[in-house]
């Protein structure tokens, strides 16, 4: 029989698909999460501080300390970024400012095990944890 090429493509079965975690595996990027949860706090929040420090101390010192604060905001949006399973690179919406940060909120969540997006407390496929 001759293969039509009008013909939809067969959809996968997405139970042959699925598989789940091992205990050590899910506690293993349950930690991973939550370190870069924490390490995006640590450098985001500082990093916000200092730039409006370095907004009212105005001329060349201000500049300095206005760039060292975007340095660090971006830093931790970038871990923002993966702990929510998306590419550091989202990190440079943090040029954008409050704009960026809220494009950031909005990132859809993948899951760190199979890639897939998730909702929840949990990845649906595999049941790994979700990020944040």
């Amino acid at each position: 029989m001759a293969h039509n090429p009008y013909m939809p493509p067969a959809q996968p079965d997405p139970a042959a698909n699925t598989r789940q975690l091992a205990p050590a595996d899910a506690a293993a990027i349950g930690k991973r999460i939550q370190q870069l949860n924490s390490l995006s706090l640590a450098l985001g929040g500082p990093g916000l501080l200092i730039q409006t420090i370095g907004q009212f101390l105005g001329g060349v010192a201000g500049t300095l300390v206005t760039l060292l604060g975007t340095g660090l905001l971006i830093a931790g949006l970038v871990m923002y970024a993966r702990m929510r399973g998306q590419s550091g690179w989202w990190g440079a919406m943090g040029l954008l400012s409050c704009v960026g940060m809220v494009v950031l909120l909005l990132l859809p969540k993948r899951c760190h095990s199979c890639g897939q997006q998730t909702k929840g407390l949990s990845c649906g496929n595999c049941g790994a944890p979700a990020p944040k």
